[in-house]
């Protein structure tokens, strides 16, 4: 079982009901639109800061929150999907 957080770049949507939309269109638009982006330069300063956090998990499987790797794989554009172990999502979300 895995916990699965999504980080996308932009404003703070004004409720729940607008952050699922603003989130679906990402993912349709990045995630499975037919073009891949690398990841936006503060989506990829983030992932470098969790890295300094966490291990990847094609580093050290064993100690990495992350249940897939490379992680960097997780994402396109403004937003990337952090899929953790259950047993450390709560320390890893953090």
């Amino acid at each position: 079982m895995s916990y699965d957080l999504a980080v996308r770049k932009g404003e703070r949507p004004a409720d729940d009901k607008i952050a699922a939309r603003v989130l679906n269109d990402l993912y349709d638009g990045y995630v499975d639109g037919e073009v891949e982006e690398p990841l936006s330069e503060r989506i990829a300063a983030y992932v470098a800061v969790l890295f300094e956090r966490r291990y990847d998990l094609t580093d050290d499987e064993d100690t990495s929150p992350w249940s897939t790797g490379p992680l960097t794989d997780e994402g396109s554009g403004p937003l990337i999907h952090l899929p953790m172990r259950w047993s450390m999502a709560e320390e890893a979300s953090d």
